[in-house]
């Protein structure tokens, strides 16, 4: 059992909080049984638990490991190794997302967890400011950062995997004349939202005809880009599955 703060696991662990850290060691850290449960075991480096928790992973005195994780409530702490996706994984899916810009790590990882609910079958990253493996983009995720393919690309690089690739955008704009609930959801598809302040950039607004809105009727003129994101793929989900 480790006891002690001077130890040198305990030390790469406090350093994996850091980016710096995680893309020099190219690791990052997952927290709860859950979580381990959706971790390919390839991408497992090490895994750290209270005493008496697991058999198979390091014990860190009781105290010592409270001050590792953000929960209380975790009792597993796991070290994983950073990955990449390549565009061709998405190639034969027929329901993407697009996400330009977002810019709040926990706003990224609450993405991933709706997507992965509403059968998403990847997720394009576009001008991403968030790094990827900041803890609260994997804890928000709830280890969806495993489920749903994730790729990084540029604005002009995802508009052209998108027309290549012959997907339908449907991109959400509170300009819109068309609501979501008139939006074609059917064949293969790309839902497109932007960031937290700046929303979309122009590229993605040149054909109107791609445009949706969600109906508001109170002061406001936008909604949190998760939860807007989880109200167009639960209409998408609805009309896909006829339900």
């Amino acid at each position: 059992m480790i006891t002690s703060r001077q130890n040198q696991h305990i030390k790469l662990l406090e350093g994996l909080h850091k980016k710096k850290e995680r893309d020099r060691l190219r690791l990052f850290l997952v927290e709860g049984k859950e979580e381990l449960k959706r971790i390919p075991p390839n991408l497992i480096h090490e895994i750290y638990c209270r005493p008496g928790v697991t058999d198979n992973g390091i014990e860190i005195e009781e105290t010592l490991f409270s001050t590792l994780v953000y929960r209380s409530t975790s009792d597993v702490l796991i070290v994983c190794k950073t990955f990449t996706i390549e565009p061709a994984r998405l190639e034969k899916e027929t329901f993407l997302v697009v996400v330009e810009n977002v810019e709040k790590p926990g706003n990224l990882g609450a993405l991933l967890r709706t997507c992965d609910a509403a059968g998403v079958g990847g997720v394009i990253a576009t001008d991403q400011q968030t790094d990827l493996f900041n803890p609260n983009v994997v804890r928000a995720a709830l280890g969806t950062l495993f489920t749903v393919p994730i790729v990084c690309m540029k604005t002009e690089e995802a508009r052209r995997f998108i027309r290549d690739h012959r997907f339908r955008p449907i991109i959400t704009s509170p300009s819109a004349l068309r609501t979501h609930y008139e939006a074609d959801y059917t064949g293969k598809i790309a839902v497109v939202v932007g960031g937290e302040h700046a929303g979309l950039s122009p590229p993605w607004m040149q054909n109107r005809d791609e445009l949706v809105s969600i109906p508001m009727q109170g002061t406001v003129n936008s909604l949190n880009v998760s939860v807007s994101l989880g109200i167009i793929l639960y209409e998408a989900f609805r009309k896909r599955h006829s339900l």
